[in-house]
């Protein structure tokens, strides 16, 4: 009697189960156009329980879902927006074919045009040294030098050994324009030749023109170095400086107004003349020498800037430097 009754019990549940799997179908399908065929990654959105499911590559896709009524949308890019409804009571294939939908938009037209310095900038030889670039330059005895800079670019040539003198383009010496921050420098050396009275602390960047020279810079017939000073820091108070072999050199900057004006002070010396001191003790022409001769160079750099508007500010440059030199003959100087 026991037996029986589990059996029958049995019976019934797998009845129940077969009659709840009756409940599900399977919903498949293919989404394709009539000219390229299956379209992959299509959208195929079931409203009724808010869910997407895509196509595969082959444009198929399948899900399993309860008997009832759904509202069904297939998307696309590209193409119109495909809606059905049905109503699933056993398996379902669909076909869906999607029709082209071309976007129109308003037209777009894209111009531009090329920079094209060597037509259109008047001042076709020109070339731009920075200081961080100049830095990077093996310098002599630990100075850095702007005009021993230029020398290494095409078309210059050193006046000597060791001199800061340009030969530019087959042009001497004289018939160059060195100016800084627009004032012309006439001896533009120390230590006879050796060093330029450019301190790297108090410049900007320096402009080499070797053709096409505009007219406002007086006719020069082989090039033009324009050295541009640099402004201060207009927002804190800050130093540096160096030491070399032969000279050391220090820069002060700051706001004179914040975000309005600053100044930069840079000032540079050898010192030849104290290390000849030490050497006055030798015997033999060294001797000689450096007991009759002394001789030493300074520079120093002032440059105060103040901004009166968006356009326009007020810029004062100056420059002091000396070399002395002395020869003691027999008791007297020379």
């Amino acid at each position: 009697m026991f037996l029986r009754l589990y059996i029958i019990l049995l019976l019934f549940l797998f009845h129940l189960e077969i009659k709840s799997q009756e409940r599900f179908f399977k919903l498949s399908g293919i989404v394709s156009d009539s000219v390229n065929g299956p379209l992959p990654d299509a959208i195929v959105q079931i409203n009724e329980i808010n869910k997407k499911i895509t196509t595969n590559k082959e444009g198929k896709f399948n899900i399993t879902l309860e008997q009832g009524t759904y509202h069904i949308n297939v998307l696309f890019v590209g193409y119109s927006e495909y809606n059905t409804t049905i109503h699933l009571d056993r398996n379902t294939f669909l076909n869906i074919i999607l029709k082209t939908n071309a976007i129109l938009g308003k037209e777009v037209i894209v111009t531009g045009d090329k920079e094209n310095k060597n037509v259109t900038n008047s001042v076709v030889g020109e070339q731009v040294i920075t200081v961080k670039e100049m830095k990077n330059i093996p310098v002599l005895l630990g100075e850095s030098d702007i005009l021993k800079s230029i020398q290494l670019t095409p078309g210059v040539q050193s006046a000597g050994d060791g001199s800061v003198g340009l030969f530019v383009r087959g042009g001497n010496t004289g018939q160059n324009l060195i100016m800084y921050d627009n004032i012309p420098v006439y001896n533009p050396s120390h230590l006879f030749g050796f060093f330029s009275i450019f301190n790297s602390d108090a410049i900007s960047q320096v402009k080499l023109i070797k053709s096409g020279i505009p007219a406002n810079y007086g006719g020069r017939l082989s090039s033009v170095v324009e050295v541009c000073g640099r402004d201060g820091d207009f927002e804190k108070y800050s130093g540096s400086g160096g030491i070399g072999i032969l000279s050391s050199r220090l820069s002060l900057e700051g706001p004179i107004k914040k975000n309005k004006g600053s100044v930069i002070i840079s000032c540079r010396r050898t010192y030849l003349d104290i290390l000849s001191a030490g050497l006055k003790n030798l015997s033999g022409p060294t001797n000689l020498f450096f007991n009759t001769t002394k001789y030493y160079f300074y520079d120093l750099n002032l440059k105060a800037v103040y901004k009166l508007g968006n356009k326009d500010l007020i810029s004062l440059s100056s420059y002091i430097g000396n070399d002395n030199y002395q020869y003691h003959f027999k008791n007297s100087d020379f």
